[in-house]
């Protein structure tokens, strides 16, 4: 919450507000202090590490923020950045493309009032439409929570549809020339045709499940700003139309560095680098 608070804000004279408002004390009983609120926003022990003359080491000790959420505090310590809300409010912020124009799709929130309330809407919207018109690509914007909602299930569908992901493999590792799926960075050689290629393709059916089900698992398990960071770490790019939705995701052959050991899938095969669509 305090390192969640200050990315919003950028202020640790706000967080500090903050605690003091909801009555949040340290666990002597006592407020924190303004010095000790910059001390934890400093201290790298919360990642799971330690710091000793001078230098970094792992430690054994289990982290309670991610690196990526301790390095964006750092960041904003230098840099002064003031407005981070967008990883809280936005699961895909930044990683959704039209499929249409390129652009990147931007995230973006209206206020409407409905039977005399004030709700905000979320929207990615695609940049061209906010660059040149509205006319600019008839795709223009897609609602946050709906295109969220939809990924999400449609990757639980995908995880548990055995068959489906036994025919989707099968294409990866025998290059079907009715259908050509992305597959980046594998050592693996492939051939034309249904005969299978000398070395053993690094995907099985196993692996995807394992993937697929790891990242649901410890996604759910998630809030606020880690799980936007998270799910960035799974999924490489989003590509957006009306007609279809594609996705790149990303693993690492260290499992640990996926999902911190919390989930109870495991990845049986794979390399550091790859992705697939």
């Amino acid at each position: 919450m305090i390192f969640e608070t200050y990315l919003e804000t950028g202020s640790i004279n706000r967080v500090y507000d903050f605690l003091k408002e909801k009555n949040i004390k340290n666990r002597q009983g006592k407020t924190f202090s303004k010095a000790r609120l910059d001390f934890i926003l400093r201290n790298i022990t919360y990642t799971g590490k330690i710091k000793y003359a001078g230098k970094i080491y792992q430690g054994i000790h289990q982290p309670i923020i991610s690196q990526e959420l301790f390095e964006l505090a750092q960041k904003t310590h230098k840099k002064r950045i003031r407005k981070f809300r967008i990883y809280r409010d936005f699961l895909f912020g930044g990683l959704i493309k039209c499929k249409e124009c390129g652009y990147t799709m931007s995230a973006c929130f209206t206020n409407k009032y409905r039977n005399g309330k004030l709700k905000r809407y979320y929207y990615y919207r695609c940049t061209s439409v906010n660059k040149k018109g509205w006319q600019a690509c008839s795709t223009k914007e897609v609602s946050a929570e709906r295109i969220e909602r939809y990924i999400l299930e449609n990757l639980e569908r995908i995880s548990l549809d055995k068959e489906y992901l036994e025919n989707f493999v099968f294409k990866l590792n025998y290059d079907l020339k009715s259908s050509k799926p992305s597959l980046k960075n594998s050592s693996s050689p492939v051939k034309n045709g249904i005969e299978p290629s000398q070395a053993c393709s690094k995907f099985s059916t196993e692996t995807i499940i394992s993937i697929l089900q790891s990242f649901l698992f410890s996604l759910a398990a998630k809030k606020g700003i880690e799980r936007n960071l998270f799910a960035k770490r799974f999924i490489q790019e989003i590509i957006y139309s009306k007609e279809n939705v594609k996705i790149d995701i990303f693993y690492s052959g260290n499992f640990k560095n996926f999902s911190a050991g919390k989930s109870p899938a495991r990845l049986k095969a794979g390399g550091a680098g790859n992705s697939v669509r």
